[in-house]
């Protein structure tokens, strides 16, 4: 994701990722690269 979001963006993205990540049936496989998004995501703050 290049391109430059706001504060409120990023927030709202993050939110999604970690409700989306935490009701994901433990069956469904979460990618490294999901996880890696989401650090990513909180580094960018």
């Amino acid at each position: 994701m290049k391109k430059t979001m706001t504060e409120a963006e990023k927030n709202k993205l993050l939110r999604e990722k970690i409700q989306q990540f935490l009701h994901a049936d433990p069956m469904d496989v979460i990618g490294d690269d999901t996880i890696l998004e989401l650090i990513d995501l909180e580094n960018e703050k």
